[in-house]
């Protein structure tokens, strides 16, 4: 999948993760900063000094996301979404990922359950011919 920082682009590209946070503090933008206590390697942050105090602000990539609360690796999350949407089987993705199967259990449920508020907050009618859903 590439580096943890071209997984982050990524997902900043395609509107997974916020691809800017602003410093609740300061209001200012805040840094994407390399760290190494996250499993991310990354995370925003805000150090401005501001009326002669200086602040410090930091904040998870995954904040507001899909990612939130899962303590597993980005990448990890999108293959097991990826491999989940292929219809692989639970016990292949836990052999692959090396996760236990109450995680992807877990993951599993959250897929569908999000598929499923997806379907009916959309107005849109879903099926084919002679197939058509509401």
């Amino acid at each position: 999948m590439g580096s943890k920082y071209n997984v982050i682009r990524w997902c900043m590209d395609e509107g997974l993760i916020a691809r800017q946070r602003d410093c609740a503090h300061c209001k200012n933008p805040m840094n994407l900063v390399k760290c190494e206590d996250r499993s991310d390697g990354y995370k925003w942050e805000c150090r401005r000094q501001e009326g002669g105090k200086r602040h410090k602000v930091e904040l998870s990539i995954r904040q507001g996301s899909w990612f939130e609360k899962s303590n597993m690796k980005l990448e990890e999350v999108l293959k097991f979404t990826y491999w989940w949407c292929c219809d692989v089987k639970q016990e292949q993705i836990c052999h692959e990922l090396n996760i236990a199967s109450h995680t992807a259990v877990d993951w599993d449920s959250f897929c569908r359950e999000t598929c499923e508020v997806t379907l009916l907050e959309r107005e849109e009618k879903v099926g084919g011919p002679g197939k058509l859903f509401k």
